[in-house]
């Protein structure tokens, strides 16, 4: 834990908060501690809050449950976009938190749903909440019947 705070640059009392998160959760010691470092990064080069952080790790994974995707490839997702277009990745983790499951259910998978909230982003400069709250509202109704 003490590791973990250190190469996050983090305080330790987020560590570990969010390793009290991730292990109410049920998973293993390494992945508690694997995704507590994912959370801390996330919330650093996001500007986020350490809770924000978890919720959107924690809600882009289980809405993606059956890809087995973890928390480090989310991130990693999140950096590379972030990287290469004019959108944060606190606002593509925000949308990938809400809509998530909804994009899963219309066959959208998450790097497709990256492309398309950062597509909104770039034209409509509205933030990852909104993006987020649209495209579950669009998923959920094209599935109807």
């Amino acid at each position: 834990m003490f590791n973990v705070s250190k190469q996050t640059a983090s305080s330790f009392k987020d560590a570990s908060q969010a390793a009290l998160e991730f292990s109410r959760q049920g998973v293993k010691a390494e992945e508690v501690l694997q995704r507590t470092a994912d959370a801390m990064t996330l919330a650093r080069l996001a500007g986020m809050n350490v809770n924000n952080a978890i919720e959107a790790l924690t809600a882009t994974v289980n809405g993606f449950q059956a890809t087995g995707i973890t928390t480090t490839q989310v991130l990693n997702k999140l950096v590379a976009v972030e990287q290469n277009y004019a959108v944060s990745a606190g606002d593509l983790a925000e949308a990938l938190s809400r809509t998530g499951l909804a994009a899963q259910e219309a066959g959208v998978n998450i790097d497709e749903l990256n492309a398309l909230v950062t597509a909104a982003q770039e034209k409509t400069a509205r933030g990852g909440a909104v993006i987020g709250n649209a495209l579950k509202t669009i998923f959920t109704r094209l599935q109807r019947t």
